[in-house]
């Protein structure tokens, strides 16, 4: 583990089991989720499994066969409702370029090293869906985590939700995002956790009220 001096402190295991992951996500409270970068349902899943008051989910996806994926997961999945939106989480709504891989490597940034297809879509803030009381939120964009933090803010600050922000897409976010949230939101406390999986490069940092 390290600790940064000052203000600032943060913790991180060398890995972390998932059930490590949620359980400081202050599950029991989680009712109103938004998951931004919800893939093919997979995180709903496991949402839905770990906080056990789970009502309704809102999952931002831009790829369009994901997108398929999901939806096909949201009409099979009866005990929560799931608003699947089809758009980029980004600062602001928009429109651009999606480099569309029909994976999880599908971005709005311009660093993909990847076999992929230009494609575009829709881009859509957390703020823009107006949703009166959010739990928790997840970002797992890409590369995008900044812009739909940017995109967050209105959220952020009334509702005070948990969050989980994937550090690992860009090397610089792990000291930009960091520092960013940090002066934004003061209140929050900070933990990073690298989580206990194959490829082993996924770094989060979750941040809860105290």
């Amino acid at each position: 583990w390290f600790k940064l001096t000052g203000k600032m402190k943060y913790i991180m295991d060398f890995t972390s089991e998932k059930s490590e992951i949620y359980s400081l996500l202050k599950p029991e409270e989680n009712s109103v989720i938004v998951d931004a970068g919800a893939y093919n349902g997979d995180t709903l899943l496991e949402a839905k499994q770990y906080f056990p008051n789970l009502k309704t989910a809102y999952a931002i996806e831009p790829d369009r066969r994901n997108f398929k994926k999901l939806c096909k997961y949201c009409e099979a999945e009866n005990e929560i409702e799931i608003v699947p939106i089809n758009a980029a989480a980004w600062s602001e709504v928009s429109s651009g370029i999606i480099m569309d891989a029909g994976n999880r490597n599908s971005t709005v940034c311009a660093t993909a090293s990847f076999e992929h297809k230009d494609t575009e879509i829709n881009f859509v803030s957390v703020d823009s869906l107006d949703i009166p009381d959010v739990d928790y939120i997840k970002y797992d964009v890409e590369g995008a985590e900044q812009e739909a933090l940017i995109g967050s803010d209105a959220t952020i600050s009334s509702c005070r939700p948990t969050l989980l922000v994937s550090l690992y897409h860009r090397s610089c976010d792990l000291f930009s995002i960091v520092n960013y949230l940090h002066k934004k939101y003061p209140f929050y406390e900070m933990r990073l956790r690298r989580v206990c999986c194959l490829p082993a490069w996924e770094i989060d940092l979750i941040l809860t009220n105290p």
